[in-house]
């Protein structure tokens, strides 16, 4: 994987600027821009919505989370949440 954040990779190859990608995805143009700065994380259902609405995944990120969404259901909100985060950090010491 190259050191270029995914989602902004997958923008540049798709000539997609913030704006569209957040209005595609319904969420702010804002947090596009923290997550592609890395100062917010891919959380996982953004990650889903553009597997849903552009049908990418993005690499390295998509098949590994969608694996642990599918064996966390069930857990409470805060619990995944903590799990989430566990994974982000256990990622970024590869």
């Amino acid at each position: 994987m190259s050191d270029i954040n995914p989602l902004l990779q997958f923008r540049k190859d798709n000539n997609i600027s913030q704006v569209e990608l957040s209005n595609g995805l319904g969420i702010s143009q804002a947090a596009i821009s923290l997550i592609e700065r890395s100062e917010r994380n891919i959380t996982p259902k953004i990650a889903l919505l553009i597997k849903q609405v552009y049908g990418v995944d993005l690499p390295g990120y998509i098949k590994p989370v969608t694996k642990c969404v599918r064996a966390l259901k069930g857990l409470s909100e805060s619990d995944y949440e903590l799990v989430y985060q566990l994974i982000i950090r256990l990622k970024a010491n590869k």
